[in-house]
């Protein structure tokens, strides 16, 4: 559990990285070239962060539910 735990983790991080990457990027190159952004991109750009928020939000969820499930669930008796 802990290994899929990690690895999910790393998932989400890698996606914010490269996300963040990304933006930084197209910024930059409208900042030196002084033009203006387009805005036809702004809405991809809008959905992207909320499909990152879900994705966080999910993996959350999950984590949270297999730490308490596994708290409640009951420990077998040596025989």
């Amino acid at each position: 559990m802990l290994a899929s735990s990690f690895t999910a983790a790393g998932l989400v991080a890698i996606t914010v990285a490269v996300h963040a990457a990304g933006f930084a990027l197209v910024l930059r190159s409208f900042m030196r070239s002084h033009a203006t952004p387009p805005t036809q991109f702004w809405p991809i750009e809008g959905l992207t962060g909320i499909l990152m928020c879900g994705l966080s939000a999910g993996f959350l969820f999950a984590l949270v539910t297999r730490i308490y499930s596994s708290r409640r669930s009951p420990k077998p008796n040596p025989a």
